[in-house]
């Protein structure tokens, strides 16, 4: 009996132990407050949170409202093992915090709106709140940021209960604005590539010959350019070049098109159309093609040429041709074969469209409705 007394005693002993250690439990782990999604992407090394959030496919950080403004999804939390009690905290956003760089844009004032404070209710261990960003505004306003990232620095401070950590007080919200933008048309690079009569502002001449001044070989008229080069030619170069309305950026995919027309009849003669970093206001520039084929392709990789020949019989300029360059072109350099597509090298701003004949003729060529434009 005295035995079974004592293991009843040793087993109330243990549950009491196990009823304090619960006890005790509750008050374990540090009480701070933070912002989780300022470690969700790499346990807080950045702060920074991508919006939509790609490391987690199952993870969706933000919703659609039906005004068509973006919630991006943000939180507070509160550690330990303390009783939930309710507590506030003050929302804000840094809008001085360096965090522009890597071609980022801050998010700009009065497209976003954020809660003056958040509450976590008793019982509760955290409290949801949003970032509400004025996308359709925004992209009125800034289409050009369609393949932008905007940030902004969201953080908690002044909690009115527990301690708050101050390293995750703060998350960088990253905005891609491509997957919530409608992607706008690319624009025209090419001024004047209708070849009006108020596009001829846009259009230089030069004429390496020194015998053939503007209007007489090379005209801009009725809507076209069209170089009238039937005749016999001891030496003949002429050119027309544009400036583009900006340099094409390097590694960008562009495509280029403008139709062409050509009698036929061509002997001894070429038309080129030629992409580069300089223009031919000193005269003849054909040499650019030159350097390309004799092998000084270090120095002039990033001129472009596309070329209808006439110097045998099956050539383009030998006999009528109609078709678009540089995609139909039998010669090219830097452009993809039988692609109207290429991609950008390096300063390259001026477009070239250059007749040549030697001691023979290239005929009659036509050439309008010239685009260019960067491929999205």
């Amino acid at each position: 009996m005295k035995m079974r007394l004592i293991n009843i005693l040793s087993g109330f002993s243990v549950i009491l132990a196990l009823a304090v250690s619960c006890e005790e439990k509750l008050d374990w782990g540090n009480t701070y407050v933070y912002m989780p999604q300022a470690s969700i992407l790499d346990g807080g090394v950045t702060h920074n949170y991508p919006v939509p959030l790609d490391n987690n496919p199952t993870t969706r950080n933000y919703l659609i409202d039906d005004n068509g403004d973006l919630l991006v999804t943000l939180g507070v939390y509160r550690s330990g093992l303390q009783t939930l009690e309710s507590f506030s905290v003050e929302v804000y956003a840094d809008t001085g915090a360096d965090i522009s760089g890597d071609g980022n844009l801050i998010l700009p004032d009065g497209y976003w709106s954020l809660p003056e404070t958040v509450t976590v209710q008793d019982g509760q261990r955290e409290a949801i709140f949003y970032l509400r960003v004025y996308m359709e505004k925004l992209q009125q306003d800034f289409p050009d940021y369609f393949d932008k990232t905007l940030v902004l620095a969201v953080g908690i401070r002044n909690p009115s209960k527990y301690q708050l950590n101050e390293s995750l007080s703060k998350t960088i919200v990253m905005v891609d604005c491509v997957k919530f933008f409608e992607v706008p048309p690319p624009p025209e690079l090419v001024p004047g590539g209708q070849f009006n009569d108020s596009d001829k502002q846009y259009w230089h001449y030069a004429d390496a010959s020194g015998t053939y001044a503007e209007g007489e070989i090379f005209v801009i008229a009725d809507g076209k350019l069209t170089i009238n080069a039937g005749g016999y030619y001891d030496n003949l170069v002429g050119e027309y070049w544009v400036e583009l309305n900006e340099t094409l950026v390097p590694g960008r995919t562009y495509e280029l098109t403008m139709e062409v027309t050509a009698s036929g009849g061509g002997v001894n003669g070429e038309f080129n159309v030629g992409l580069a970093p300089e223009h031919s206001e000193d005269g003849y520039r054909y040499p650019i093609k030159n350097k390309v084929e004799n092998g000084a392709s270090l120095d002039y990789k990033d001129y472009f040429f596309a070329s209808l020949g006439g110097w045998g019989a099956t050539d383009p300029l030998t006999n009528p041709f109609s078709g678009n360059l540089p995609e139909d072109a039998p010669y090219v350099a830097g452009f993809v074969p039988g692609s109207s597509r290429f991609v950008a090298g390096e300063n390259q701003k001026f477009l070239c469209l250059q007749g040549c004949a030697w001691a023979g003729t290239i005929g009659v060529i036509t050439i309008d409705n010239i685009s260019l434009k960067e491929v999205r």
